[in-house]
């Protein structure tokens, strides 16, 4: 077979050795580009599959953070602005037909019914009669609170004397759940017959528009009411604390600015230092905020990250 080859070798012309070695040459080259381009292939794949995209302060400017965030904050914001109407729309039909039926309506039971299975995110509607003293709820499982004066709570005496639906502040329910109430006044001719009121469950509603705004958490966010008491955060430490009382914002100034602004302004951008408990050095993050809520309830959402340490 050798000596074939060098026979087959030999009768060739010099130029035509001079091609066939040209074209072994090319041969060996793309193979070897080929492995390579294979092999790159490869380890872009390993890279990307599972992998999710992290900004850290060091690949990222301050200004693509800012627009990250800001995109964070108006996903949640939309999100819970969508399930806000849901619920509001809902409550808007239960006390209309409320008007036309009365609040004693043997039908007042399909009403809660219907206001608690509108969104995932509402528990206990109850109707109460114009002296606030509970006359219907959704379940059996509540029965036993028909009957109870809730005249003591604010947002409930605010929809009878304001003739307006309310969003209250946040509250802590018999079964230390935290929520906020909504309450409908039902009006008929010009006074207030009774009020449809529902609770929302904070951590479900928040957690889950957090979750689809920015699933692998690269930012934290916090819900706050404008009086800076915080409603929910990323961080279960900080829940029902106020930012304008509580000693750990107390002792960082430019962390005490920035949430004097969010309470005066509906949405804007910011940064401020703060010192870690775990290390001594100073920690500056930027914040985004918006504004959503129902009526003149409104809830702050803020979402900040880390840019630097000095």
């Amino acid at each position: 077979m050798k000596n074939r080859k060098r026979y087959m070798m030999s009768g060739l012309s010099p130029l035509y050795r001079i091609l066939f070695a040209i074209l072994l040459i090319f041969i060996c080259v793309a193979g070897c580009l080929d492995e390579k381009s294979e092999q790159g292939r490869v380890i872009e794949n390993e890279q990307n599959r599972g992998v999710v995209p992290v900004f850290s302060p060091a690949r990222v400017s301050q200004q693509q953070t800012i627009e990250d965030a800001r995109n964070v904050c108006d996903a949640v914001t939309q999100t819970l602005t969508a399930e806000l109407e849901t619920i509001n729309i809902a409550l808007r039909k239960g006390a209309d037909y409320l008007v036309m039926q009365g609040v004693n309506s043997p039908h007042a039971e399909k009403v809660l019914s219907e206001t608690r299975n509108a969104s995932p995110y509402t528990y206990s509607p109850i109707l109460l009669n114009h002296e606030l003293i509970i006359t219907g709820v959704a379940s059996d499982e509540y029965a036993g609170i028909i009957g109870s004066d809730l005249s003591n709570q604010g947002h409930l005496q605010d929809a009878i004397t304001l003739k307006k639906p309310v969003m209250g502040g946040l509250i802590q329910t018999v079964e230390g759940i935290l929520a906020t109430p909504i309450s409908y006044p039902v009006i008929v001719n010009g006074t207030v017959t009774g009020v449809l009121s529902v609770l929302i469950e904070e951590k479900e509603i928040f957690s889950d528009a957090i979750l689809m705004a920015d699933p692998e958490r690269r930012y934290e966010t916090f819900i706050m009411q404008p009086d800076g008491l915080v409603i929910y955060d990323t961080d279960p430490l900080q829940i029902n604390k106020n930012v304008f009382t509580d000693s750990f914002f107390q002792k960082h100034p430019s962390l005490t600015a920035i949430v004097h602004r969010i309470k005066n302004e509906t949405s804007g951008t910011g940064a401020y230092e703060f010192q870690n408990d775990m290390s001594p050095d100073l920690v500056t993050k930027v914040v985004v905020w918006n504004t959503t809520g129902l009526y003149e309830g409104a809830w702050r959402i803020v979402v900040s990250r880390v840019i630097c340490e000095t």
